[in-house]
């Protein structure tokens, strides 16, 4: 009789064993379903989920946040120059300093190419855009390092308060929205610059000056 329940008791936890391998086999192939292989934040799959729980959250209990679109700029030269590890590497570099810049309960994750986004969780508006801001001039701050060359890390920001009642597509089309025209502001700018430093456009500067006076 006791060999017979030690038999089952035996088998018993066999059969545990193998729940337990299996429920962690799930857990791991989600984890790889949901994480970016290169940057090892979350993909925009996992970014998406982890948004609608945030917004279902943020319904339950009335939080707010805010959303952060971020899109590196003048990225596909930095491939052609240095070549795609180079560029393999100033993302991984990017993912790390957004990581290492925002608290536990925030997210971070990669949508596709060189585009990144942030969930800054649990802050109100006026607060959480100074957040975003920050990382902002953080990020823009930095440089990778590649075979003992710092290449310098662009991008635009694009930010975008929520509230109880959003829905995750509507907040992300306006941060990216909000992103976009960063971006043209910032190429406007630079191409005006542009302008001002050839010789030609100079000189007719400076006789535009005189010429006011």
């Amino acid at each position: 009789m006791l060999r017979a329940v030690d038999i089952i008791l035996t088998e018993a936890e066999a059969l545990n064993q193998t729940v337990r391998e299996q429920s962690d086999r799930i857990c791991y192939l989600e984890q790889l379903a949901t994480t970016d292989e290169l940057t090892k934040v979350n993909n925009r799959r996992g970014f998406e989920l982890e948004l609608n729980r945030t917004l279902s959250r943020a319904e339950r209990l009335h939080e707010e946040g805010v959303l952060v679109y971020v899109d590196l700029d003048d990225f596909k030269p930095v491939n052609d120059t240095h070549g795609h590890a180079a560029g393999d590497e100033v993302l991984r570099h990017v993912a790390n300093v957004l990581s290492e810049n925002i608290r536990e309960m925030d997210t971070v994750g990669r949508l596709g190419g060189d585009e990144f986004a942030v969930i800054l969780t649990g802050t109100n508006r006026e607060d959480g855009l100074i957040r975003a801001e920050t990382l902002n001039q953080t990020l823009n701050q930095t440089s990778a390092l590649w075979n003992g060359e710092r290449i310098p890390v662009r991008a635009s920001f694009g930010m975008q308060a929520y509230q109880a009642g959003d829905s995750a597509s509507a907040l992300m089309a306006s941060a990216d929205k909000a992103m976009y025209t960063i971006k043209q502001l910032k190429e406007s700018e630079e191409a005006a610059d542009t302008r001002v430093r050839h010789p030609i456009r100079k000189a007719e500067v400076a006789a535009s000056v005189q010429a006011a006076f």
